[in-house]
């Protein structure tokens, strides 16, 4: 019997799943540069 994978994530208190055979990259969090002159929720 083959054993599956899966990335587990959470996501706005959520948590998700997803086979790791479906997953083409992990990365950590970075948080975003802000533009100048750009309204605050771009």
């Amino acid at each position: 019997m083959s054993e599956k994978q899966y990335v587990v994530f959470v996501l706005d208190g959520e948590h998700y799943s997803i086979d790791i055979l479906s997953t083409q990259e992990i990365t950590r969090y970075k948080v975003p540069t802000r533009i100048p002159n750009m309204p605050s929720y771009m």
